[in-house]
């Protein structure tokens, strides 16, 4: 009984160990389609990705809001008197007490929320009334 199991046991480390141990090869399938040089002629230069108009550009402005501009000062309005939130030292300490995220991403959140607001409603109107 002890032969067959160590018998065994030397043919599975003969036969499927080395076959287990080359069973990957790498395929480098994205690497194999293009060089460096394809790649960079297929990549947008910074300034084609995304034509927006210039800021001073009140009509081009009207035109890529359209009928969302109104609301997009609407919105901006409700937080003309935004009070910035602050992440304390003490926040940072609680969180590495507790792992607890949400001491750091409620305030971080509110101002991105602000933030956003404030910035498109400045570039739907265009007059500096949402810049402090």
């Amino acid at each position: 009984m002890k032969k067959s199991k160590f018998l065994c046991f030397v043919l599975f480390i003969t036969f499927l160990v080395p076959g287990l141990l080359h069973a990957y090869t790498p395929r480098d399938l994205l690497a194999s389609c293009t060089d460096e040089a394809g790649v960079k002629s297929m990549l947008l230069a910074p300034s084609e990705w995304v034509k927006y108009p210039a800021y001073k550009d009140r009509d081009g402005w009207e035109k890529l809001l359209g009928p969302y501009r109104e609301q997009y000062i609407k919105e901006a309005e409700k937080y003309l008197d935004y009070e910035w939130k602050h992440v304390k030292a003490s926040d940072y300490l609680e969180f590495s007490r507790s792992g607890s995220r949400q001491i750091m991403e409620i305030p971080f959140g509110a101002n991105r929320r602000a933030f956003s607001r404030l910035l498109m409603g400045e570039l739907a109107e265009g007059k500096g009334r949402f810049i402090d």
